[in-house]
């Protein structure tokens, strides 16, 4: 998202330019316990002495001014105390990772542009899931294992499009 949001500023000269913005202000919000939008804002002001207003018909514009939110819930769902876990994934880009995803609650997977989401979840996870529940002729992205199965009976791939 920080790429998306600095890239389409009309100011910025190139993607070195674009890439130091975005570490500065992944770092700011790591050491200094803000969001990434805070960071962001800072960011760009500190690139271009203004922050941009949000478009007033931006959906996403909204959120990240703050204007719209979604609350978060009071509680949350505890799960089952089951997981799903991935281990020493290697497909793309991944460099042996090792991810757990627990069972019976919303999970969400975030990350930069290019981290390996796609790979983990549908390449690696997903695919792999397909083939041994469902018996479909997928190609998974390679890992070591993944632990879990025995929780699940079946998978579903829901796409946006």
């Amino acid at each position: 998202m920080a790429n998306q949001i600095l890239a389409a500023h009309p100011e910025l000269n190139s993607e070195k330019e674009l890439y130091d913005e975005f570490l500065f202000a992944r770092d700011y919000a790591r050491h200094q316990g803000k969001t990434m939008t805070e960071a962001l804002k800072v960011a760009e002001k500190r690139l271009f002495g203004k922050v941009r207003p949000a478009d007033p018909a931006s959906l996403t514009g909204q959120y990240l001014s703050g204007s719209r939110e979604i609350a978060v819930p009071k509680t949350r769902r505890s799960g089952n105390g089951k997981k799903l876990t991935v281990v020493k994934a290697t497909g793309n880009n991944l460099k042996q990772v090792t991810a757990d995803f627990p069972l019976g609650k919303f999970v969400c997977v975030t990350g930069v542009s290019g981290g390996g989401k796609s790979t983990l979840t549908i390449e690696t996870l997903f695919k792999t899931a397909a083939s041994r529940l469902n018996g479909a002729h997928e190609s998974p992205a390679p890992c070591e294992t993944i632990k879990g199965f025995e929780h699940l009976d079946k998978v579903i791939d829901i796409d946006q499009r």
